[in-house]
Protein backbone atom coordinates (compact mmCIF):
# COMPACT_ATOMS: atom_id res chain seq x y z
CA UNK A 1 0.00 0.00 0.00
CA UNK A 2 2.99 2.84 1.07
CA UNK A 3 4.68 1.88 -2.53
CA UNK A 4 1.45 2.39 -4.40
CA UNK A 5 0.81 5.98 -2.59
CA UNK A 6 4.31 6.79 -2.82
CA UNK A 7 3.95 5.70 -7.09
CA UNK A 8 1.11 8.21 -7.21
CA UNK A 9 2.44 10.93 -4.77
CA UNK A 10 5.46 10.52 -7.48
CA UNK A 11 3.21 10.69 -10.54
CA UNK A 12 1.29 13.85 -8.96
CA UNK A 13 5.04 15.60 -8.56
CA UNK A 14 5.91 15.16 -12.21
CA UNK A 15 2.83 16.91 -13.12
CA UNK A 16 3.43 19.64 -11.47
CA UNK A 17 6.63 19.79 -12.50
CA UNK A 18 5.42 18.86 -16.37
CA UNK A 19 3.05 21.28 -16.31
CA UNK A 20 4.20 24.34 -14.29
CA UNK A 21 7.98 24.24 -14.18
CA UNK A 22 8.58 22.59 -17.56
CA UNK A 23 7.64 25.43 -19.35
CA UNK A 24 10.30 27.60 -17.55
CA UNK A 25 13.27 24.43 -17.78
CA UNK A 26 12.96 24.54 -21.52
CA UNK A 27 12.69 28.70 -22.25
CA UNK A 28 16.09 28.20 -23.56
CA UNK A 29 15.52 25.03 -26.00
CA UNK A 30 11.99 26.13 -27.68
CA UNK A 31 13.98 29.53 -28.32
CA UNK A 32 16.08 27.98 -31.21
CA UNK A 33 13.16 29.09 -33.85
CA UNK A 34 14.04 33.08 -32.98
CA UNK A 35 14.66 35.04 -36.12
CA UNK A 36 17.93 34.70 -37.74
CA UNK A 37 20.17 37.39 -37.88
CA UNK A 38 20.29 40.11 -40.17
CA UNK A 39 23.36 40.82 -42.65
CA UNK A 40 23.99 44.05 -44.07
CA UNK A 41 24.10 44.06 -47.26
CA UNK A 42 27.72 45.80 -47.25
CA UNK A 43 29.23 44.23 -44.44
CA UNK A 44 32.82 43.85 -42.70
CA UNK A 45 33.32 40.33 -40.99
CA UNK A 46 34.13 41.02 -37.15
CA UNK A 47 36.32 38.16 -35.55
CA UNK A 48 37.57 38.33 -32.13
CA UNK A 49 40.85 36.08 -31.61
CA UNK A 50 40.75 36.79 -27.80
CA UNK A 51 40.81 33.77 -25.31
CA UNK A 52 41.08 29.87 -25.56
CA UNK A 53 39.23 28.44 -28.94
CA UNK A 54 38.08 24.55 -28.99
CA UNK A 55 39.37 22.95 -31.80
CA UNK A 56 35.55 21.55 -32.63
CA UNK A 57 31.66 22.87 -31.70
CA UNK A 58 30.72 22.06 -28.30
CA UNK A 59 27.52 21.51 -27.84
CA UNK A 60 25.55 22.58 -24.68
CA UNK A 61 22.12 21.45 -23.13
CA UNK A 62 19.85 24.61 -24.27
CA UNK A 63 22.34 25.50 -27.39
CA UNK A 64 19.88 27.85 -29.39
CA UNK A 65 21.76 27.09 -32.53
CA UNK A 66 24.02 30.16 -32.86
CA UNK A 67 27.34 29.75 -33.56
CA UNK A 68 27.77 29.89 -29.93
CA UNK A 69 30.63 27.71 -29.14
CA UNK A 70 34.06 29.77 -29.97
CA UNK A 71 35.75 26.90 -32.00
CA UNK A 72 38.37 26.96 -34.55
CA UNK A 73 36.15 24.70 -37.09
CA UNK A 74 33.21 26.91 -37.10
CA UNK A 75 35.03 30.42 -37.32
CA UNK A 76 37.22 28.69 -40.70
CA UNK A 77 33.25 27.47 -42.26
CA UNK A 78 32.37 31.13 -41.42
CA UNK A 79 34.73 32.53 -43.81
CA UNK A 80 34.24 29.72 -46.36
CA UNK A 81 30.61 30.67 -46.58
CA UNK A 82 31.63 34.37 -46.36
CA UNK A 83 34.00 33.90 -49.77
CA UNK A 84 31.62 34.28 -52.13
CA UNK A 85 29.34 36.28 -50.71
CA UNK A 86 28.79 39.64 -52.47
CA UNK A 87 27.29 41.07 -49.25
CA UNK A 88 30.74 40.63 -47.03
CA UNK A 89 33.70 43.04 -48.10
CA UNK A 90 36.12 42.16 -46.06
CA UNK A 91 36.71 41.00 -42.44
CA UNK A 92 38.27 42.63 -39.02
CA UNK A 93 39.92 40.39 -36.81
CA UNK A 94 41.20 41.70 -32.73
CA UNK A 95 43.60 40.21 -30.66
CA UNK A 96 43.76 41.01 -26.80
CA UNK A 97 47.38 40.14 -26.73
CA UNK A 98 47.26 37.58 -24.20
CA UNK A 99 46.47 34.54 -27.13
CA UNK A 100 48.25 31.18 -27.01
CA UNK A 101 47.15 29.84 -29.76
CA UNK A 102 48.71 26.41 -30.99
CA UNK A 103 50.83 26.76 -34.17
CA UNK A 104 47.83 24.22 -35.89
CA UNK A 105 44.92 26.29 -34.57
CA UNK A 106 46.46 28.93 -35.99
CA UNK A 107 47.60 27.77 -39.08
CA UNK A 108 43.94 26.82 -39.61
CA UNK A 109 43.21 30.58 -38.91
CA UNK A 110 45.75 31.62 -41.40
CA UNK A 111 44.63 29.14 -44.35
CA UNK A 112 40.62 30.44 -44.49
CA UNK A 113 42.49 34.20 -43.98
CA UNK A 114 44.34 33.23 -47.19
CA UNK A 115 41.60 32.13 -48.84
CA UNK A 116 39.24 34.59 -48.11
CA UNK A 117 41.85 37.44 -49.37
CA UNK A 118 42.40 35.51 -52.83
CA UNK A 119 38.44 36.15 -53.52
CA UNK A 120 39.01 39.81 -53.47
CA UNK A 121 38.06 40.84 -49.73
CA UNK A 122 40.17 42.33 -47.32
CA UNK A 123 41.62 41.57 -43.44
CA UNK A 124 42.55 43.97 -41.15
CA UNK A 125 43.92 43.36 -37.87
CA UNK A 126 44.24 44.82 -34.53
CA UNK A 127 46.30 43.60 -31.60
CA UNK A 128 46.62 45.44 -28.18
CA UNK A 129 50.24 43.45 -28.12
CA UNK A 130 51.78 40.13 -29.18
CA UNK A 131 52.50 39.09 -25.39
CA UNK A 132 53.17 35.45 -25.27
CA UNK A 133 56.17 34.16 -26.01
CA UNK A 134 54.76 31.84 -29.17
CA UNK A 135 54.50 32.50 -32.32
CA UNK A 136 50.99 31.24 -32.65
CA UNK A 137 48.83 34.91 -32.46
CA UNK A 138 51.25 36.58 -34.72
CA UNK A 139 51.23 33.73 -36.97
CA UNK A 140 47.47 33.89 -37.79
CA UNK A 141 47.62 37.41 -37.46
CA UNK A 142 49.90 38.18 -40.41
CA UNK A 143 48.18 36.97 -43.18
CA UNK A 144 46.65 40.55 -43.40
CA UNK A 145 46.16 43.88 -45.87
CA UNK A 146 46.88 45.54 -42.67
CA UNK A 147 48.55 44.60 -39.00
CA UNK A 148 47.59 47.36 -36.43
CA UNK A 149 48.96 47.24 -33.22
CA UNK A 150 47.60 49.15 -29.96
CA UNK A 151 50.10 52.49 -29.04
CA UNK A 152 52.28 51.38 -25.89
CA UNK A 153 51.43 47.62 -27.11
CA UNK A 154 54.47 45.55 -26.54
CA UNK A 155 55.54 43.15 -29.08
CA UNK A 156 57.21 40.06 -27.38
CA UNK A 157 56.72 36.62 -29.54
CA UNK A 158 60.08 34.94 -30.43
CA UNK A 159 59.73 31.40 -30.74
CA UNK A 160 58.28 28.04 -29.79
CA UNK A 161 58.73 26.32 -27.00
CA UNK A 162 58.23 23.04 -25.09
CA UNK A 163 58.36 23.30 -21.27
CA UNK A 164 58.94 20.49 -19.43
CA UNK A 165 58.18 19.91 -15.49
CA UNK A 166 60.10 17.54 -13.31
CA UNK A 167 58.33 16.38 -9.56
CA UNK A 168 60.93 13.40 -8.37
CA UNK A 169 62.58 15.65 -5.93
CA UNK A 170 59.52 16.81 -4.43
CA UNK A 171 58.27 12.60 -4.53
CA UNK A 172 61.88 11.58 -2.44
CA UNK A 173 60.75 14.96 0.32
CA UNK A 174 57.62 13.79 0.49
CA UNK A 175 59.39 10.45 1.05
CA UNK A 176 56.95 8.98 -2.06
CA UNK A 177 58.10 8.16 -5.04
CA UNK A 178 56.22 7.26 -8.26
CA UNK A 179 56.84 4.08 -10.30
CA UNK A 180 55.78 4.13 -14.06
CA UNK A 181 56.77 2.38 -17.78
CA UNK A 182 56.81 2.87 -20.55
CA UNK A 183 57.62 2.34 -24.09
CA UNK A 184 59.70 3.25 -25.87
CA UNK A 185 62.64 6.12 -25.10
CA UNK A 186 60.67 9.01 -25.88
CA UNK A 187 57.45 9.02 -24.38
CA UNK A 188 57.80 11.21 -21.31
CA UNK A 189 55.04 11.56 -19.41
CA UNK A 190 56.19 9.31 -16.69
CA UNK A 191 59.52 10.72 -16.43
CA UNK A 192 58.29 13.91 -15.68
CA UNK A 193 57.84 12.08 -12.22
CA UNK A 194 60.98 10.19 -12.16
CA UNK A 195 63.61 12.20 -13.36
CA UNK A 196 65.23 16.08 -12.37
CA UNK A 197 65.47 17.00 -15.78
CA UNK A 198 65.23 15.57 -19.86
CA UNK A 199 67.26 12.78 -20.70
CA UNK A 200 69.18 12.83 -24.08
CA UNK A 201 66.17 11.37 -26.02
CA UNK A 202 63.76 13.57 -24.82
CA UNK A 203 65.83 17.01 -25.38
CA UNK A 204 66.26 14.92 -29.04
CA UNK A 205 62.80 14.88 -29.42
CA UNK A 206 61.36 18.16 -28.07
CA UNK A 207 64.65 19.25 -30.06
CA UNK A 208 63.27 18.43 -33.52
CA UNK A 209 59.76 18.92 -33.12
CA UNK A 210 60.03 22.20 -31.40
CA UNK A 211 62.51 23.45 -34.30
CA UNK A 212 59.68 21.91 -37.63
CA UNK A 213 57.09 24.12 -36.24
CA UNK A 214 59.36 27.20 -35.68
CA UNK A 215 60.83 27.01 -39.17
CA UNK A 216 57.45 26.17 -40.38
CA UNK A 217 55.51 29.70 -38.57
CA UNK A 218 58.89 31.50 -39.46
CA UNK A 219 58.87 31.18 -43.03
CA UNK A 220 55.10 31.81 -43.21
CA UNK A 221 55.59 34.83 -41.21
CA UNK A 222 58.18 35.86 -43.47
CA UNK A 223 56.93 35.54 -46.71
CA UNK A 224 53.81 37.78 -44.63
CA UNK A 225 55.75 40.72 -43.83
CA UNK A 226 58.06 40.61 -47.18
CA UNK A 227 61.16 39.83 -45.35
CA UNK A 228 63.79 37.10 -45.19
CA UNK A 229 63.35 34.12 -42.77
CA UNK A 230 66.97 35.02 -41.52
CA UNK A 231 66.29 38.72 -41.08
CA UNK A 232 62.61 37.74 -39.25
CA UNK A 233 64.30 35.49 -36.92
CA UNK A 234 66.99 37.85 -36.08
CA UNK A 235 64.14 40.58 -35.39
CA UNK A 236 62.80 37.70 -33.24
CA UNK A 237 65.80 37.12 -31.31
CA UNK A 238 66.46 40.60 -30.23
CA UNK A 239 63.49 40.24 -27.61
CA UNK A 240 60.67 42.48 -26.41
CA UNK A 241 60.17 45.65 -28.46
CA UNK A 242 57.36 48.64 -28.16
CA UNK A 243 54.91 49.02 -30.70
CA UNK A 244 56.93 51.84 -32.39
CA UNK A 245 59.63 49.87 -32.99
CA UNK A 246 57.91 47.07 -33.75
CA UNK A 247 56.27 49.10 -36.46
CA UNK A 248 60.00 50.96 -37.73
CA UNK A 249 61.31 47.02 -37.77
CA UNK A 250 58.61 46.07 -40.48
CA UNK A 251 56.79 43.43 -37.72
CA UNK A 252 53.08 45.56 -38.40
CA UNK A 253 51.78 48.21 -40.59
CA UNK A 254 50.15 50.52 -38.70
CA UNK A 255 50.28 52.01 -35.25
CA UNK A 256 46.88 52.98 -34.05
CA UNK A 257 44.01 52.32 -31.53
CA UNK A 258 41.34 49.28 -31.28
CA UNK A 259 38.32 52.54 -33.18
CA UNK A 260 40.74 53.55 -35.71
CA UNK A 261 41.82 50.24 -36.84
CA UNK A 262 37.67 49.59 -37.06
CA UNK A 263 37.10 52.93 -38.73
CA UNK A 264 39.51 52.06 -41.30
CA UNK A 265 38.55 48.51 -42.43
CA UNK A 266 34.17 49.73 -42.44
CA UNK A 267 35.51 53.15 -44.78
CA UNK A 268 37.82 50.32 -46.57
CA UNK A 269 34.79 47.99 -47.55
CA UNK A 270 32.32 51.40 -48.71
CA UNK A 271 29.88 53.79 -47.64
CA UNK A 272 27.58 52.20 -45.36
CA UNK A 273 29.36 49.47 -44.25
CA UNK A 274 28.47 47.75 -41.07
CA UNK A 275 29.99 45.56 -38.90
CA UNK A 276 28.66 41.77 -37.91
CA UNK A 277 30.07 39.05 -35.97
CA UNK A 278 31.02 36.20 -37.43
CA UNK A 279 29.12 33.90 -35.59
CA UNK A 280 25.81 35.82 -36.11
CA UNK A 281 26.85 35.74 -39.73
CA UNK A 282 26.64 32.19 -39.18
CA UNK A 283 23.79 31.83 -38.06
CA UNK A 284 22.47 34.26 -40.54
CA UNK A 285 23.84 33.01 -43.73
CA UNK A 286 23.40 29.47 -43.20
CA UNK A 287 25.87 26.64 -43.87
CA UNK A 288 28.07 26.29 -46.82
CA UNK A 289 27.25 22.58 -46.38
CA UNK A 290 23.88 21.77 -46.72
CA UNK A 291 22.78 20.38 -49.80
CA UNK A 292 24.46 16.90 -52.04
CA UNK A 293 26.34 13.86 -51.07
CA UNK A 294 25.86 12.91 -47.19
CA UNK A 295 29.55 13.02 -45.59
CA UNK A 296 29.06 12.45 -42.03
CA UNK A 297 31.30 14.38 -39.40
CA UNK A 298 32.61 13.00 -36.66
CA UNK A 299 33.84 15.23 -33.89
CA UNK A 300 36.67 13.96 -31.08
CA UNK A 301 38.58 16.52 -29.27
CA UNK A 302 39.99 16.14 -25.47
CA UNK A 303 41.83 12.87 -23.43
CA UNK A 304 40.11 9.54 -24.82
CA UNK A 305 38.34 7.71 -21.93
CA UNK A 306 35.81 5.00 -21.94
CA UNK A 307 33.26 6.26 -19.27
CA UNK A 308 30.81 9.47 -19.50
CA UNK A 309 32.78 12.16 -17.73
CA UNK A 310 29.75 14.09 -17.41
CA UNK A 311 30.17 18.20 -16.78
CA UNK A 312 34.04 18.11 -17.80
CA UNK A 313 35.25 21.02 -18.06
CA UNK A 314 37.11 20.44 -21.07
CA UNK A 315 35.80 18.66 -24.24
CA UNK A 316 36.72 14.71 -23.67
CA UNK A 317 36.08 11.98 -26.08
CA UNK A 318 33.51 9.45 -24.95
CA UNK A 319 34.68 6.18 -26.63
CA UNK A 320 31.40 4.82 -26.55
CA UNK A 321 29.38 7.65 -28.19
CA UNK A 322 32.47 8.43 -30.52
CA UNK A 323 32.53 4.50 -31.45
CA UNK A 324 28.88 4.11 -31.86
CA UNK A 325 28.70 7.44 -34.05
CA UNK A 326 31.42 6.14 -36.74
CA UNK A 327 29.34 2.44 -36.68
CA UNK A 328 25.71 4.04 -37.08
CA UNK A 329 27.33 6.66 -40.03
CA UNK A 330 28.77 3.32 -41.81
CA UNK A 331 25.20 1.31 -41.50
CA UNK A 332 23.35 4.66 -42.89
CA UNK A 333 22.92 3.92 -46.42
CA UNK A 334 22.60 7.58 -47.01
CA UNK A 335 26.35 8.36 -45.94
CA UNK A 336 28.61 8.23 -48.83
CA UNK A 337 31.99 9.10 -46.48
CA UNK A 338 33.16 9.81 -43.09
CA UNK A 339 35.35 12.77 -42.18
CA UNK A 340 36.89 11.65 -38.37
CA UNK A 341 37.95 14.98 -36.85
CA UNK A 342 40.76 13.97 -34.21
CA UNK A 343 41.91 16.38 -31.75
CA UNK A 344 43.72 14.29 -29.05
CA UNK A 345 46.78 13.92 -27.04
CA UNK A 346 45.48 10.53 -26.15
CA UNK A 347 43.93 9.03 -23.49
CA UNK A 348 42.92 4.81 -22.49
CA UNK A 349 44.47 2.48 -24.39
CA UNK A 350 41.23 0.61 -24.29
CA UNK A 351 39.10 3.19 -25.08
CA UNK A 352 41.24 4.19 -27.89
CA UNK A 353 40.98 0.36 -29.24
CA UNK A 354 37.90 0.63 -29.20
CA UNK A 355 37.37 3.65 -32.01
CA UNK A 356 39.68 1.76 -33.94
CA UNK A 357 37.84 -1.08 -33.93
CA UNK A 358 35.31 1.41 -35.60
CA UNK A 359 37.11 3.34 -37.91
CA UNK A 360 38.02 -0.25 -38.79
CA UNK A 361 34.62 -1.16 -39.17
CA UNK A 362 33.88 2.05 -41.48
CA UNK A 363 36.41 1.51 -43.65
CA UNK A 364 36.06 -2.31 -44.41
CA UNK A 365 32.50 -2.00 -44.96
CA UNK A 366 33.26 -0.11 -47.69
CA UNK A 367 32.33 3.45 -46.69
CA UNK A 368 35.56 5.91 -46.78
CA UNK A 369 37.13 7.31 -43.83
CA UNK A 370 39.48 10.56 -43.54
CA UNK A 371 41.07 12.04 -40.93
CA UNK A 372 41.41 15.63 -40.33
CA UNK A 373 43.98 16.29 -36.83
CA UNK A 374 43.87 19.68 -35.15
CA UNK A 375 46.67 20.71 -33.30
CA UNK A 376 47.86 17.08 -31.74
CA UNK A 377 46.93 13.85 -32.62
CA UNK A 378 49.26 11.95 -30.49
CA UNK A 379 49.68 8.46 -28.73
CA UNK A 380 45.69 7.76 -28.77
CA UNK A 381 44.69 10.06 -30.46
CA UNK A 382 47.68 8.97 -33.75
CA UNK A 383 46.32 5.69 -32.81
CA UNK A 384 42.36 5.91 -33.53
CA UNK A 385 43.55 7.38 -36.96
CA UNK A 386 45.29 4.29 -38.13
CA UNK A 387 42.72 2.41 -39.57
CA UNK A 388 40.99 5.32 -41.61
CA UNK A 389 41.66 5.32 -45.46
CA UNK A 390 42.94 8.91 -45.81
CA UNK A 391 44.99 10.89 -42.95
CA UNK A 392 45.53 14.57 -43.22
CA UNK A 393 47.28 17.09 -40.73
CA UNK A 394 48.80 20.90 -40.31
CA UNK A 395 52.19 20.49 -41.32
CA UNK A 396 52.56 21.91 -37.37
CA UNK A 397 50.02 19.62 -35.88
CA UNK A 398 51.70 17.36 -33.10
CA UNK A 399 51.65 13.64 -34.79
CA UNK A 400 52.47 10.18 -34.07
CA UNK A 401 53.43 9.36 -30.06
CA UNK A 402 53.91 5.99 -31.02
CA UNK A 403 53.76 4.01 -27.23
CA UNK A 404 52.34 3.47 -24.25
CA UNK A 405 53.22 4.49 -20.44
CA UNK A 406 51.91 3.67 -17.08
CA UNK A 407 52.37 4.44 -13.29
CA UNK A 408 51.67 5.50 -10.01
CA UNK A 409 52.51 7.13 -7.03
CA UNK A 410 53.40 4.90 -4.37
CA UNK A 411 52.61 6.39 -1.22
CA UNK A 412 53.60 3.93 1.66
CA UNK A 413 56.57 5.59 3.21
CA UNK A 414 54.68 8.97 3.32
CA UNK A 415 51.13 7.59 4.99
CA UNK A 416 53.77 6.45 6.97
CA UNK A 417 55.38 9.39 8.70
CA UNK A 418 51.64 10.44 9.07
CA UNK A 419 51.00 7.44 11.19
CA UNK A 420 48.92 5.74 8.91
CA UNK A 421 48.61 2.41 7.87
CA UNK A 422 47.72 1.11 4.06
CA UNK A 423 44.60 -0.93 4.66
CA UNK A 424 44.99 -4.66 4.01
CA UNK A 425 43.30 -6.38 1.47
CA UNK A 426 41.53 -9.99 1.75
CA UNK A 427 40.29 -11.33 -2.34
CA UNK A 428 38.94 -14.23 -3.14
CA UNK A 429 40.08 -16.54 -5.99
CA UNK A 430 42.97 -19.20 -6.27
CA UNK A 431 46.24 -18.35 -4.14
CA UNK A 432 47.59 -14.75 -4.67
CA UNK A 433 47.07 -12.65 -7.73
CA UNK A 434 49.17 -10.09 -8.86
CA UNK A 435 47.55 -6.72 -9.41
CA UNK A 436 49.67 -4.71 -11.65
CA UNK A 437 50.67 -1.54 -10.53
CA UNK A 438 49.22 -1.76 -6.90
CA UNK A 439 51.99 -4.33 -6.45
CA UNK A 440 54.79 -1.94 -7.51
CA UNK A 441 56.27 -0.83 -4.13
CA UNK A 442 60.11 1.13 -5.58
CA UNK A 443 60.35 3.74 -7.58
CA UNK A 444 61.01 2.72 -11.20
CA UNK A 445 59.68 -0.39 -10.67
CA UNK A 446 61.66 -3.80 -9.56
CA UNK A 447 60.73 -7.32 -8.97
CA UNK A 448 58.08 -9.44 -10.16
CA UNK A 449 55.12 -7.40 -10.05
CA UNK A 450 56.99 -4.64 -12.09
CA UNK A 451 57.78 -7.36 -14.71
CA UNK A 452 54.19 -8.22 -14.68
CA UNK A 453 53.23 -4.48 -15.60
CA UNK A 454 55.86 -4.04 -18.42
CA UNK A 455 54.58 -7.15 -19.74
CA UNK A 456 51.28 -5.78 -20.08
CA UNK A 457 52.63 -2.55 -21.60
CA UNK A 458 55.21 -4.47 -23.96
CA UNK A 459 51.74 -6.17 -25.48
CA UNK A 460 50.14 -3.30 -26.22
CA UNK A 461 52.81 -1.33 -27.56
CA UNK A 462 53.32 -4.17 -29.78
CA UNK A 463 49.87 -4.40 -31.26
CA UNK A 464 50.26 -0.76 -31.45
CA UNK A 465 52.92 -0.68 -33.85
CA UNK A 466 51.21 -3.88 -35.43
CA UNK A 467 48.20 -1.63 -36.26
CA UNK A 468 50.34 1.38 -37.25
CA UNK A 469 52.28 -1.35 -40.11
CA UNK A 470 48.73 -2.37 -41.12
CA UNK A 471 47.33 1.01 -41.81
CA UNK A 472 50.01 2.54 -42.94
CA UNK A 473 51.42 -0.03 -45.56
CA UNK A 474 54.40 0.07 -43.64
CA UNK A 475 57.04 -2.97 -42.92
CA UNK A 476 57.32 -3.27 -39.06
CA UNK A 477 61.20 -2.30 -38.88
CA UNK A 478 60.24 1.22 -40.47
CA UNK A 479 57.74 1.52 -38.03
CA UNK A 480 59.42 0.75 -34.76
CA UNK A 481 62.10 3.51 -36.45
CA UNK A 482 59.26 6.28 -36.45
CA UNK A 483 57.78 5.05 -32.92
CA UNK A 484 58.86 4.84 -29.95
CA UNK A 485 56.77 7.24 -28.45
CA UNK A 486 58.44 10.13 -30.47
CA UNK A 487 55.92 12.68 -31.78
CA UNK A 488 56.86 14.59 -35.17
CA UNK A 489 55.40 17.70 -36.54
CA UNK A 490 52.66 17.26 -39.36
CA UNK A 491 54.83 17.86 -42.33
CA UNK A 492 57.55 15.50 -40.63
CA UNK A 493 55.09 12.82 -40.68
CA UNK A 494 54.01 12.85 -43.82
CA UNK A 495 57.91 12.41 -44.97
CA UNK A 496 57.81 9.56 -42.73
CA UNK A 497 54.81 7.90 -44.14
CA UNK A 498 52.61 8.37 -41.11
CA UNK A 499 49.84 10.82 -42.76
CA UNK A 500 49.16 11.11 -46.35
CA UNK A 501 48.83 14.70 -46.69
CA UNK A 502 48.83 18.46 -45.29
CA UNK A 503 46.16 20.65 -44.53
CA UNK A 504 43.03 21.70 -42.69
CA UNK A 505 39.89 20.86 -42.33
CA UNK A 506 38.41 22.17 -45.82
CA UNK A 507 41.44 20.25 -47.18
CA UNK A 508 40.19 17.16 -45.57
CA UNK A 509 36.66 17.90 -47.20
CA UNK A 510 38.22 18.37 -50.77
CA UNK A 511 39.86 14.86 -50.26
CA UNK A 512 37.11 13.47 -48.74
CA UNK A 513 34.74 14.41 -52.06
CA UNK A 514 37.74 13.20 -54.16
CA UNK A 515 37.61 9.64 -52.09
CA UNK A 516 33.96 9.36 -53.14
CA UNK A 517 34.74 10.49 -57.13
CA UNK A 518 33.31 14.08 -56.54
CA UNK A 519 34.71 17.33 -58.00
CA UNK A 520 36.36 19.52 -55.42
CA UNK A 521 33.87 22.00 -56.09
CA UNK A 522 30.82 19.80 -55.99
CA UNK A 523 28.08 20.58 -53.44
CA UNK A 524 28.65 18.51 -50.51
CA UNK A 525 26.44 18.00 -46.95
CA UNK A 526 28.07 17.83 -43.96
CA UNK A 527 25.92 15.87 -41.09
CA UNK A 528 27.47 15.69 -37.56
CA UNK A 529 27.30 11.90 -36.08
CA UNK A 530 25.32 11.71 -33.71
CA UNK A 531 23.24 14.81 -34.02
CA UNK A 532 21.84 16.90 -31.19
CA UNK A 533 20.09 15.40 -28.59
CA UNK A 534 16.30 16.29 -28.86
CA UNK A 535 14.59 18.95 -26.55
CA UNK A 536 13.13 16.23 -24.68
CA UNK A 537 16.47 14.38 -23.85
CA UNK A 538 18.20 17.50 -22.54
CA UNK A 539 15.30 17.49 -20.26
CA UNK A 540 15.56 14.08 -19.07
CA UNK A 541 19.83 14.87 -18.67
CA UNK A 542 19.19 18.00 -16.66
CA UNK A 543 20.54 17.06 -12.94
CA UNK A 544 17.44 16.43 -10.96
CA UNK A 545 14.76 14.92 -13.51
CA UNK A 546 14.85 11.74 -12.91
CA UNK A 547 13.10 8.55 -11.50
CA UNK A 548 9.42 8.46 -11.78
CA UNK A 549 9.36 12.47 -12.93
CA UNK A 550 11.24 11.61 -15.93
CA UNK A 551 9.65 8.85 -16.89
CA UNK A 552 6.45 10.49 -16.81
CA UNK A 553 8.17 13.34 -18.46
CA UNK A 554 8.93 10.83 -21.60
CA UNK A 555 5.58 9.59 -21.73
CA UNK A 556 4.08 12.35 -22.30
CA UNK A 557 6.37 13.18 -25.05
CA UNK A 558 5.97 10.10 -26.46
CA UNK A 559 2.75 10.62 -26.70
CA UNK A 560 2.32 13.29 -28.57
CA UNK A 561 2.61 15.86 -25.97
CA UNK A 562 4.79 18.50 -28.08
CA UNK A 563 1.32 20.17 -29.33
CA UNK A 564 -0.11 20.78 -25.53
CA UNK A 565 3.77 22.41 -24.82
CA UNK A 566 3.47 24.84 -27.79
CA UNK A 567 -0.22 25.51 -26.26
CA UNK A 568 1.39 26.55 -22.68
CA UNK A 569 4.09 28.06 -24.67
CA UNK A 570 1.98 30.51 -27.12
CA UNK A 571 4.26 32.66 -28.98
CA UNK A 572 7.26 31.52 -27.42
CA UNK A 573 7.19 28.61 -29.44
CA UNK A 574 8.80 28.65 -32.79
CA UNK A 575 8.51 25.18 -34.17
CA UNK A 576 11.16 23.76 -32.61
CA UNK A 577 10.25 20.16 -32.72
CA UNK A 578 12.43 17.63 -31.02
CA UNK A 579 15.16 17.06 -33.63
CA UNK A 580 14.73 13.56 -35.85
CA UNK A 581 18.39 12.90 -36.42
CA UNK A 582 21.66 14.08 -37.44
CA UNK A 583 21.70 17.74 -38.85
CA UNK A 584 24.44 19.78 -41.13
CA UNK A 585 27.53 20.67 -39.77
CA UNK A 586 27.20 24.10 -38.49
Amino acid sequence: MKRIAGTIFAVFLALVLFFVMLPVLILPVLVTGQKKPEIPSLAVLELDLGGTFTDQPQGSSFDTGRASSASIIRVVEALARAEDDARVSGLFVTLDGEETLPIAQAEEIRDALKSFRAKGKFVIVHARSFQPAGLGAYYAATESDELWMQPGGTFASSDVQVNASFAEALANTDESASSGGQYEDYKTAVRSFTRRGLSGPDRDAYGSLVQAIHDRATEGIAISRGMSPDGLRALLQEGPRDAADALASGLISHLGPFDQARSAALIRAGQGATGITWSDYLAGAGTLYGQGAVIAVVYAEGPIKSDQMEGAATPTINANITANAIRDAADDESVKAILFRVDSAGGSAVASGQIWDAVKYASDSGKPVVVSMGSVAASGGYYVAMAADRIIAQPTTITGSIGVVDGKFVMGRSYGTLGLTLSETVAGGPGEQKNGLSDVEAAGGSGESWQTVNKVLGNFYTDFTLKVAEGRGMSLEAVHEVASGRAWSGAQARDLGLIDGLGGFRYAIAETKTMIGLDANAPVELRVWPGPASPWQRIMQMKGVSGSAGRVILMFSQLGQVETIKDLMGSVYNGAAPDEGPVEAE
